[in-house]
């Protein structure tokens, strides 16, 4: 398993900071994902500065689109 604060993950290749496909302005709120991957597995880390994080779903597998979605309003954007 990937360890994001050992040399190697915090060395991953990043994105860059997200921009809004339509406008080409940085993204909001400001987020950022790092890959790392091995023969077997590609792992994946997002930093994101959403100040309202929520979710009720606990089982394996939810449907997680359903809920929070990185965002602070109610606003999907796919």
């Amino acid at each position: 398993m990937a360890s994001w604060t050992r040399p190697h993950g915090k060395a991953a290749p990043s994105s860059g900071m997200f921009v809004n496909t339509m406008t080409g302005e940085p993204a909001q709120p400001n987020t950022e994902a790092k890959l790392l991957w091995d023969n077997q597995n590609l792992y994946l880390a997002f930093e994101n500065a959403d100040t309202d994080v929520w979710g009720t779903l606990a089982e394996r597998d939810s449907k997680l689109w359903t809920q929070e979605n990185g965002r602070s309003d109610d606003r999907r954007q796919w």
